[in-house]
């Protein structure tokens, strides 16, 4: 009987680790466990003591991280099989981790499957049962996806912002002598189609436009896609003298994806393209170029390629939009602080007209207006009110897809008008809850020794502050409406009791019987006496 294939698994959540051991098939691939670790000293510990024949490891440990515990491991010739599960996708790690032979890099969310296959590749070279021709392919394959992982963290690291990779580790990973970003971008043609998206037709059609890039580009340029949202970044890499095939394989790329989407009649598509660059240290620049380029669209219109070079370079300088929007910033902290939606549409149009007036002006610094006029009307005290998180994404997906300066200036407008009501409704709420709880407790307790400032304490505010609220919300001050609401008894006393007119104003919180005569005289007209006789 063959016997079983040791395996050790170390990971500082000690819960992954269990959940790793769950995950294999140990009977079905003749494994068994060693022991679960979460720390790398004791790791390498056990791989001294034990020398299990596999260990399944995460890279963040303590005491020794998991790449240092690999390191060590080879440098004494123990040579157990290493399988990294991590969630860092850094390409330095998955880069480093291969030249210290690692078996495998699997990224989590951990996939059972794909766990198991490893597992099973690793446990055949271990006994022997692969043949030599098999072994080099998958080395051959093991790098294969390592070089795509890497290719995918530079991209991510490039259009999330996260800057450069290592310049030598991009070169080494991205061929080409120029480089150059475009990006494809997928707009509903109704946008609020885009809230309603369907995911089955999203993976589709994720699938296809990325199959047409690659297709068009395969014969000529090394291509990396990264899909991000709606929109396909993509970067470059060719032979010095290509750029005009570079662009003729781009509009058939345009022409494709058109044709494709035209069987759905949901979305046009709009491609933005960077100037070509001499070096990869440069290639944000590009990228930033295509980015600008595919926000023009709502000036130049979208089923178009749009090359940076006819954008308008008189692009607003961030200390010229500092200074138009510093000017306007009073304005609109007023139209705020009043609720004033006419008044912030009057000032979002103006500011709009002032940047659309400058004919060759790059459109792209609408995005940073709104944005900006946003976290003006929003710097508020968060008490009372707070932004709807569902309709603040909602609002993000309707900017970055509106295909017009109309579309984008109705959902800017319709956005901070939005805010604007939910903040007056929630300043109501503040105010009526307070005023609410002083009249039901007056209207109960009237008999009592209520003051100004106990009604203030009640309900938490200054007194000052409270007397202002309550008379804006009810028209009347608080010493006006316990006296009404005092008087109101007092008739209902003197109408269904035979008590005396002294006991009467003792019951409504009068003490003294003679000045409660004089107050009920003048709310009525009438003395008490005179009402009973009427009304009795």
């Amino acid at each position: 009987m063959q016997r079983k294939i040791s395996v050790l698994i170390a990971d500082d959540e000690r819960n992954i680790g269990i959940l790793v051991k769950k995950l294999i098939h140990w009977e079905e691939l003749n494994l068994e466990c060693l022991g679960i670790v979460d720390n790398g000293e004791i790791a390498l510990d056990m791989i001294r003591t034990h020398h299990p024949d596999i260990v399944i490891t995460d890279i963040c440990m303590p005491v020794i991280d998991g790449l240092e515990m690999i390191r060590i491991s080879q440098a004494e010739n123990l040579n157990p099989h290493f399988i990294i599960i991590s969630g860092y996708r850094e390409f330095d790690y998955a880069h480093r981790a291969m030249e210290y032979g690692v078996d495998s890099y699997l990224l989590k969310p951990i996939i059972e499957e794909k766990l198991n296959e490893t597992l099973q590749k690793t446990t055949e070279k271990i006994i022997g049962r692969v043949q030599m021709l098999r072994q080099d392919n998958e080395i051959q394959q093991s790098l294969t996806e390592s070089h795509t992982i890497i290719r995918q963290v530079i991209m991510k690291n490039l259009v999330e912002g996260n800057g450069l990779s290592n310049s030598a580790t991009m070169k080494k990973h991205i061929d080409g002598e120029r480089f150059l970003f475009f990006i494809v971008k997928l707009d509903y043609v109704n946008s609020q189609d885009s809230l309603n998206e369907d995911e089955k037709y999203k993976d589709t059609s994720t699938e296809q436009v990325q199959k047409m890039i690659r297709e068009c580009l395969k014969d000529s340029s090394d291509v990396i896609i990264y899909p991000w949202e709606d929109r396909f970044f993509c970067l470059v890499g060719y032979a010095d003298g290509k750029a005009d095939y570079i662009f003729l394989m781009i509009s058939r790329i345009l022409l494709q994806i058109k044709e494709y989407l035209r069987g759905f009649d949901l979305q046009d598509v709009t491609i933005g393209i960077g100037e070509e660059k001499d070096s990869l240290e440069l290639v944000l620049e590009s990228l930033d170029e295509a980015k600008r380029a595919v926000v023009n669209r709502i000036k130049y219109g979208t089923g178009r390629l749009i090359p940076y070079s006819i954008i308008g370079k008189e692009k607003i300088s961030s200390s010229e939009l500092n200074e138009i929007m510093n000017n306007r910033y009073h304005e609109i902290r007023s139209t705020k602080e009043n609720y004033s939606v006419p008044g912030l549409f009057a000032l979002v149009d103006e500011l709009f007209a002032v940047l659309e007036n400058k004919t060759e002006t790059d459109l792209s610094c609408l995005i940073e207006v709104a944005d900006t006029l946003e976290r003006i009307i929003m710097e508020t005290d968060r008490k009372n009110w707070a932004p709807d998180e569902k309709e603040m994404m909602e609002y993000r997906l309707l900017l970055h897809n509106s295909r017009t300066l109309q579309e984008f200036h109705w959902v800017v407008k319709h956005h901070l008008s939005n805010i604007l009501n939910s903040m007056r409704a929630a300043a109501e709420s503040q105010y009526t809850k307070p005023v609410r709880i002083a009249k039901e407790y007056m209207e109960s307790y009237y008999n009592q020794h209520i003051t100004l400032d106990s009604i203030a304490e009640l309900v938490d505010m200054n007194p000052v502050y409270f007397s202002t609220v309550f008379k804006r919300e009810t028209g009347e001050n608080i010493s006006a409406f316990l006296q009404n609401v005092r008087i109101e008894q007092a008739k209902k006393l003197l109408v269904e009791t035979n008590e005396t007119t002294a006991a009467i104003a003792g019951m409504v919180g009068y003490s003294d019987s003679r000045y409660f005569a004089k107050v009920f005289l003048k709310a009525t007209g009438m003395r008490p006496a005179t009402y009973r006789r009427l009304h009795a």
